[in-house]
């Protein structure tokens, strides 16, 4: 039978049921009950089955130890919550976050190989708690030699700091200086770890910063001078000039070393060369500031580099290789300049040589420049040699690229005769050609245009010239004689000569009242009144488009009447006045061709006396611009007019630079 809804209720909790069936006059049995009251009963009762007075019974006295211990845990538990609480306070504003310990490195990107160098150090607390046993340590880069610091380190080294305490929001700066050695083109990496300990923490924790500076160039500079073709057999002379600048520097040896090739025989050195083998020196005097060892010798054969290279192991088996070797204190010796002579090992009679401006080897050059080539020819054999053709022409380079040079404007000189891309000289154009006695010697002289960088620019455009390439002209001479001894045509080239072409720079130097936007960049009357300041923005923007620059530096003087206000704007580097020399300057470690622009502008003020009524005011000096370009090496420089009042730059008030009388 299914049950209904009444019989699906749950049991009611209320008074038990009485028993229907005696009309309820007995109560329900409750068995669950009726066990825990006979478990009671054994429990309590006596041996006659009465129960014990409870109100009778004694209380048992509690123990010393338990009385004192549970207030004890008590007070211990209260105080623990009031430590958390004010804990949770405390911290609210003073716990320690751990992202505002600022670390920062500020030092040169580029440095000349054994220049002077500085590394300035900021620890900034940005937190709002103490930072305590704060501990420095630098790990210089290889071959710095440490000269001084700003604060006394606490090490033999002079690689640690102890700074103690950093308050909150406080700063601290240590500056270190020393001289930077090495190879060139390497990375010197400078290391700093910070340790500290914030108030109520029990750890230490690290910050850690690295800076990199990339070596360039070399105080120890030095050339070396060689003719650019050599017979075997014959006597060549290589002259080195060698010049440095070690400032207050210890340098406990130095030395310029050569690396010979096998087939080198040394005939004679001034001063004599010292070592053994084919690795010798000469020993530079610490008190000398120039050093200009000759070293003369022959090459016994010609050497291919399937022959296998020279014990230099340079990549060329006729190759000298000259280097400035340094040794500061205990240290090793580093290497501070390299420099690898390859002449040209020529076996026959014809020596044929290209210089340009000097060189003979590389040189860097502008687009737009013309260039004096002289083109020397020599028989240097024992012979006579006859029917001499030769070809002035551009030697192959890396990858299909159009010529740089503008043929159509060279100037072939006498006797030569001008092709689409060479000029060509033979028996009939050069008398000396028809016939050479020994010793004979012929100089050509031409000039070699190269394109102007807007013409560079429009074969860039068309996709001509590939944008990552770096522009450059090879030159050589190419030709042929007969040997008066044989019918037999031979040969003869010469060195080839390379022309890296430095980038164009776009520079602007202004004076300015109203920016582009036209809003008032300047303050005060204009045109300028007699007795009345006026202020002006002087800025200074270069571009480069091919190359990086190095080293950039703009310089002005300025007036006694004008005066410096401040730099408004200075998008990288540092613009520093001199108040007694009144100089400006801009100076910039390096400006990458991947960011390609960069501005300073600065405020300059002047108040025109009764005798400048009727009058332009001069603001500026020249001002001249110095940099290197890293890809050529080549010095730019620059110099521009003074600005006036005319404000040239200024198109919304050129021309209202004429000072008014005072009314």
């Amino acid at each position: 039978m299914p049950n209904t809804a009444e019989d699906q209720k749950p049991p009611s909790r209320g008074k038990p049921k009485r028993s229907r069936m005696f009309g309820g006059m007995f109560r329900q049995r409750d068995p669950e009950k009726e066990k825990l009251e006979k478990e009671f009963l054994s429990t309590y009762a006596s041996a006659f089955g009465s129960m014990p007075d409870m109100t009778q019974m004694e209380r048992r006295e509690r123990g010393v130890v338990r009385s004192v211990l549970v207030p004890l845990a008590g007070i211990a538990l209260l105080a623990c919550a009031m430590l958390y609480v004010g804990y949770r306070i405390f911290n609210q504003s003073s716990s320690y976050v751990g992202q505002n310990v600022q670390m920062d490195i500020a030092g040169p990107f580029e440095a000349e190989i054994g220049s002077e160098i500085s590394y300035t150090l900021t620890l900034t607390n940005q937190d709002t708690i103490d930072l305590q046993q704060v501990y420095l340590q630098v790990t210089y880069p290889s071959g710095f030699v440490f000269t001084e610091a700003s604060q006394l380190p606490v090490d033999p080294d002079n690689t640690q700091w102890d700074f103690a305490v950093l308050e909150p929001r406080e700063r601290r700066t240590l500056t270190v200086k020393g001289q930077l050695w090495g190879e060139e083109d390497t990375l010197a990496e400078l290391v700093a770890e910070l340790t500290f300990t914030p108030r109520n923490f029990l750890l230490h924790l690290e910050e850690r910063r690295m800076h990199v500076t990339r070596l360039r160039g070399s105080v120890f500079d030095f050339t070396v001078d060689y003719p650019p073709q050599v017979l075997v057999g014959e006597e060549a002379t290589y002259q080195v000039a060698f010049n440095h600048e070690v400032g207050d520097l210890a340098l406990s040896a130095a030395r310029l070393v050569v690396e010979l090739p096998e087939n080198f025989k040394v005939l004679q050195s001034v001063p004599e060369l010292e070592g053994s083998g084919m690795v010798r020196y000469w020993n530079v005097a610490q008190s000398a500031t120039s050093f200009a060892p000759k070293l003369t010798g022959i090459y016994t054969e010609k050497k291919t580099a399937s022959e296998g290279v020279a014990a230099n192991t340079t990549p060329d088996p006729n190759a000298l290789v000259f280097y400035a070797e340094v040794r500061t204190g205990d240290t090793e010796p580093l290497v501070a300049s390299r420099k690898m002579v390859v002449p040209d090992i020529v076996v026959g009679d014809i020596l044929a040589s290209v210089i340009i401006k000097g060189s003979h080897t590389t040189l860097a050059a502008n687009f737009g420049d013309v260039l004096p080539v002289s083109i020397v020819v020599r028989n240097k054999g024992e012979s006579v040699v006859e029917n001499v053709r030769l070809t002035f022409a551009e030697a192959p380079t890396d990858g299909a690229t159009p010529s740089l040079v503008s043929w159509d404007a060279i100037d072939a000189g006498a006797g030569g005769n001008l092709g689409e891309v060479s000029i060509f000289w033979d028996q009939d154009a050069v008398d000396n050609f028809t016939r050479m006695l020994p010793d004979d010697e012929k100089t050509l002289d031409v000039t070699l245009p190269i394109v102007s960088w807007l013409a560079y620019k429009e074969l860039e455009d068309a996709g001509s010239i590939p944008r990552s390439w770096q522009p450059r002209v090879v030159v050589r001479v190419i030709g042929t004689y007969i040997s008066a001894e044989g019918t037999r045509e031979q040969t003869f080239e010469s060195n080839p000569v390379t022309l890296a072409l430095s980038t164009p720079l776009n520079v602007f130097v202004q004076a300015r009242y109203f920016n582009d936007d036209n809003i008032a960049v300047g303050t005060g009357p204009l045109p300028p009144r007699v007795g009345e300041t006026t202020t002006y923005h002087v800025i200074w923007s270069v571009e480069t488009f091919l190359n990086d620059l190095n080293d950039l530096t703009m310089r002005t003087v300025l007036p006694e009447s004008v005066s410096f206000v401040a730099p408004v704007d200075i998008a990288a580097g540092d613009v520093e006045f001199n108040p007694v020399s009144r100089q400006v300057a801009w100076r910039l470690n390096a400006l990458p061709a991947s960011i390609k622009r960069s501005t300073v502008a600065f405020t300059v003020s002047v108040t025109p006396a009764t005798q400048d009524a009727n009058t332009l005011l001069t603001l500026t000096g020249e001002t001249t611009l110095a940099a290197k370009d890293a890809a050529t090496k080549a010095a730019i420089e620059y110099t521009f007019s003074p600005l006036t009042s005319d404000l040239e730059g200024d198109p919304a008030v050129s021309g209202k630079g004429i000072v008014e009388a005072a009314p």
